[in-house]
């Protein structure tokens, strides 16, 4: 059983890797403006806080609107950064905790990655999965295309 549970969270995790590394190559390849790449939005349904229709609205309505999405990632700093409730600075999304992580090569910033949920969220779980996931991509930038 316990088996099954990591291999499938090691699957899951591979599969998310993968997507962000393509997402990310793609993004690489062209000089353009900043974009804003979207997955699991709709898992936020699934948490108490967000039964209210209104409200959710509300959440959907930030994570569709490329400016106002992009609000969420000005001035930020390098590393972990962690915005709880109004810190956010976006209305709609004061009910949520914002945190995101940092991809730099050489001190130049490539990207940034985030998860928004309920202000309740595991953020030791969260902050060590963005750790994680931002130093591996950091790491294969620079093995690809160095």
């Amino acid at each position: 059983m316990l088996y099954t549970e990591v291999a499938n969270e090691l699957s899951s995790y591979i599969d998310h890797c993968e997507h962000i590394l393509t997402l990310l190559e793609d993004t690489l390849k062209e000089e353009t403006e900043p974009k804003v790449y979207l997955s699991g939005a709709t898992n936020i349904l699934t948490q108490p806080e967000f039964k209210d229709v209104d409200k959710v609205k509300g959440i959907l309505d930030v994570l569709e609107e490329t400016p106002r999405l992009m609000q969420l990632f000005q001035s930020l700093s390098e590393g972990i950064q962690v915005r709880i409730g109004t810190e956010n600075g976006v209305e709609a999304i004061n009910q949520c905790s914002l945190v995101t992580a940092t991809i730099t090569a050489d001190g130049h910033l490539l990207g940034t990655i985030g998860i928004l949920g309920p202000t309740r969220m595991e953020y030791g779980k969260v902050i060590g999965l963005l750790d994680y996931l931002s130093g591996d991509l950091t790491r294969l930038y620079n093995r690809l295309y160095k």
